[in-house]
């Protein structure tokens, strides 16, 4: 069974007054990773307010970059739309503007991924999606 397959499913976050409340997407291990956890996209105004929190790290981790992208979690590949501040201590907090704002995050479907370091060629060591943006 693929990791898309299990048991994630389409999430929506709107953009329009009134939302309701934040979504959270379950961050899954990819390969030999041991790293999991979520992120939580909030609307707030204008901004969407992303908040990553991973466990299973080695305890000697460095900085890790996380971006959310619009690939599949089974197939990650460069394609990034929007880079988040990176996951220190198994947290990263990145406001990003919202669809509609000026340089705001276009209306999509995306994935939230974490790599093992701050390398942009680093291997993927967490994943979680999708979630759509609107």
């Amino acid at each position: 069974m693929s990791l898309l397959n299990a048991s994630l499913a389409v999430l929506l976050v709107t953009t329009s007054p009134g939302a309701a409340g934040p979504t959270t997407v379950t961050l899954k291990p990819l390969g030999a990773s041991h790293e999991r956890g979520t992120a939580t996209i909030d609307r707030q105004g204008g901004k969407l307010i992303v908040v990553v929190r991973v466990t299973g790290l080695p305890a000697d981790a460095p900085p890790q970059l996380v971006h959310m992208h619009r690939d599949a979690c089974a197939a990650p590949s460069s394609t990034r739309a929007v880079h988040l501040r990176p996951l220190v201590r198994g947290v990263s907090r990145s406001v990003v503007g919202a669809p509609g704002t000026p340089g705001g995050i276009a209306a999509g479907t995306y994935y939230v991924s974490v790599h093992k370091v701050l390398a942009e060629t680093s291997s993927h060591v967490a994943c979680g999606g999708p979630v759509r943006i609107r």
